[in-house]
């Protein structure tokens, strides 16, 4: 409930202090790894992944965001003279507002102290969930980890469609292969498990999950 209540908190005021609307369509990129943060820009429509690449240019994906969510916070306290650490790139026609950063400044230093604490306990969360991610990747096999994914999935974008849990975000099988750590040849071998034990389904390139309980066991 907290968070809820800190990302809803953060998108008003941002929204409210916004002077730019940008529209992004699939595949363009709104900034990349190692570009100066000119402003804060936070999701009003649409699906954006945020991923960075090796030295042959292969991307891994780390997150994907929503509607409502910040995607540069993890720099955005470091504004003097910080640059991107990820790349975000549309995944579908989006909405992008940002704050130039003399107004996040501006706001953090002279008018509301509520606004940084919200994005510190914001950045909190991010940090814990990047953790939790990094420390999977380690300790948990790639099943455990697509079922990791699944639970995240579902939390973040689950929607009841006719009484079924269906995933609104369509995402490439080479995206979701990078986000677990693995290659797009075993991601779809474990899909074929998943749906021949009716854990997932796929119609007409959406999922629905047919068992919500199996993808947040801890065993």
């Amino acid at each position: 409930m907290e968070k809820q209540y800190i990302q809803e908190s953060l998108e008003k005021e941002i929204l409210r202090m916004s002077h730019f609307e940008s529209r992004f369509f699939k595949g363009m990129t709104i900034f990349n790894e190692g570009t100066p943060v000119t402003g804060l820009y936070l999701v009003k429509t649409g699906r954006i992944k945020l991923g960075k690449f090796d030295q042959f240019g292969n991307e891994v994906v780390l997150d994907i965001k929503k509607e409502g969510d910040i995607l540069n916070l993890g720099t955005v306290l470091s504004m003097g003279d910080g640059v991107h650490f990820l790349t975000a790139t549309a995944l579908e026609p989006s909405l992008i507002v940002s704050v130039g950063k003399g107004a996040v400044y501006n706001m953090i230093m002279n008018k509301d102290k509520s606004f940084l604490v919200d994005l510190i306990k914001a950045q909190s969360k991010a940090l814990e969930v990047m953790e939790k991610k990094l420390i999977s990747s380690y300790l948990h096999n790639v099943e455990r980890r697509l079922r990791g994914l699944f639970g995240e999935l579902i939390e973040k974008f689950g929607q009841y469609e006719d009484g079924k849990l269906r995933i609104d975000v369509h995402l490439h099988r080479h995206v979701m292969a990078s986000m677990i750590g693995t290659s797009p040849e075993t991601l779809i071998r474990m899909m074929s498990k998943l749906k021949k034990k009716k854990l997932i389904e796929e119609k007409e390139h959406r999922l629905f999950v047919l068992d919500r309980d199996y993808f947040f066991k801890t065993a």
